[in-house]
């Protein structure tokens, strides 16, 4: 009996120890959840203050995975993760900080100041690192902007050439001492001005204005300037027009760059006027001032190929003056000459706009008359006639000489006729007068075949 009350105590003092340990480790148990809940607050605080800061904050595990990262860091640096670049310098240095002037983002390598700094435990052991970034770009950008501004000032000043810079306002923001030469102006004067302002009076050329035309265009532009001068010269100047882009790909500037080509423009004036000589003596009697025969045979071609296609009239007067060889062997070359130069304006003003008159050959004219048949031909070949035997014509001076016309009419018959035909035709109808007794008009006889 005495045994079974023993070992029952024992059991009641085991079972009253045992309840007395489960409340310590329920104690224990609520102490330890509380201290947990107090230290996720503290962290959900901590991660609230340190995701609030400005300064971009990262910490790395030994394995460079990344344990914490604030919204500032994410910002600027995106995802870290396979691009490890400072902390684990800072692992390999030991408790050296490690500091550096490039952050490495998605978008390339930007300014700021980096600091990496190692974590260690309780045991004063390296378990990873604190990298803290603060972006300084553009407080560097403004240390810069200074001295990039003066930079570009001076390099604008430093070019020879005529350059400058506009606004969206068309307004001059930068201009080198060239370019102000152009108005007439110091640099200073033209600064905030419109081109059109310094340029109204003395200045055409700016309807289609290049910088406007750029600035809408977004391409490069060229045009020509001339700048009347007190002189009474004008200048030229050849502008060309280049976009500056913003950030957003909009057209902010618009770079103005030009060269004086006065002298070119000269020259290619002088050329032009050689050239329109050249082209005028190519296709002109210089003696007459006439169609040359070369012209004469060109527009004969071309109006036998529209009378073949239209079938309307044509008609040719072959002019020849009586006894000229014996003018040039008693007046004198001279004289002649005189004389011809005389008869050449006496046919230009007696025929219409649409009639090719010329000087053939020596004493001879050749008038090309198309719409006209061989009756309307004739007609105007005896006017002519008549007015040159009714003229005097005043030369060497002194002299007064009389001349007469003998003319051969012809007018094509077949559709194989040619020009060469033709002309033979008419030179043989001015045959038939000069047999006649001269200063008189014959027609081709409609017997004989133009060949």
């Amino acid at each position: 009996m005495n045994g079974k009350q023993n070992l029952e105590g024992r059991l009641k003092q085991r079972i009253f120890r045992s309840r007395q340990k489960l409340k310590g480790v329920e104690e224990e148990s609520r102490n330890l959840r509380a201290q947990l809940e107090r230290a996720r607050a503290e962290n959900s605080l901590l991660a609230a203050i340190i995701s609030g800061l400005g300064e971009a904050l990262c910490v790395e595990g030994r394995d460079l995975r990344v344990r914490f990262q604030n919204e500032p860091d994410r910002a600027v640096i995106g995802d870290p993760r396979g691009r490890p670049w400072a902390v684990d310098r800072t692992l390999a240095d030991g408790t050296k900080p490690c500091v550096g002037n490039r952050i490495p983002t998605t978008q390339g390598l930007r300014r700021g100041e980096v600091t990496t700094t190692p974590l260690l435990d309780g045991r004063d052991e390296i378990v990873g690192g604190v990298k803290r970034v603060r972006d300084i770009s553009g407080r560097k950008q403004a240390e810069e902007l200074p001295h990039s501004r003066q930079f570009l000032a001076s390099l604008i000043r430093g070019i020879t050439d005529p350059l400058a810079v506009f606004n969206r306002e068309l307004q001059i923001v930068h201009a080198n001492d060239a370019w102000a030469l152009w108005a007439n102006r110091v640099p200073d004067e033209v600064l905030g001005q419109q081109c059109a302002d310094l340029w109204e009076g003395r200045c055409t050329g700016c309807t289609a204005c290049a910088v406007e035309k750029t600035f809408h265009s977004h391409d490069p532009c060229a045009a020509e300037r001339r700048v009347p001068q007190e002189s009474g010269v004008d200048r030229w100047l050849q502008v060309y027009t280049y976009p500056i882009f913003g950030k957003d790909g909009s057209v902010t500037h618009v770079v103005e760059c030009g060269r004086d080509v006065t002298d070119r423009k000269r020259t290619e004036k002088e050329h032009q006027v050689a050239l329109r000589r050249l082209k005028r003596l190519a296709r002109t009697d210089a003696l007459t001032g006439l169609n040359n025969r070369r012209v004469l045979m060109e527009r004969l071609d071309l109006e036998l190929a529209r009378w073949e296609r239209s079938h309307n009239e044509l008609s040719v007067i072959l002019c020849d003056i009586d006894r000229f060889k014996f003018i040039n062997d008693t007046l004198g070359h001279g004289i002649g000459d005189e004389i011809l130069a005389n008869v050449g304006d006496l046919l230009q003003t007696g025929i219409r706009r649409t009639d090719c008159v010329g000087r053939y050959g020596g004493d001879e004219f050749l008038i090309i008359l198309p719409d006209t048949g061989l009756k309307g031909a004739m007609d105007l070949a005896e006017q002519i006639r008549q007015r040159v035997r009714g003229r005097t014509f005043h030369v060497g001076g002194t002299l007064d000489v009389g001349i007469t016309f003998s003319l051969g009419v012809a007018s094509p018959l077949t559709l194989a006729c040619t020009s060469a035909s033709l002309m033979r035709a008419a030179d043989e109808a001015l045959y038939d007068a000069k047999r006649g007794g001269r200063d008189r008009v014959c027609e081709y006889h409609l017997t004989r075949v133009c060949r």
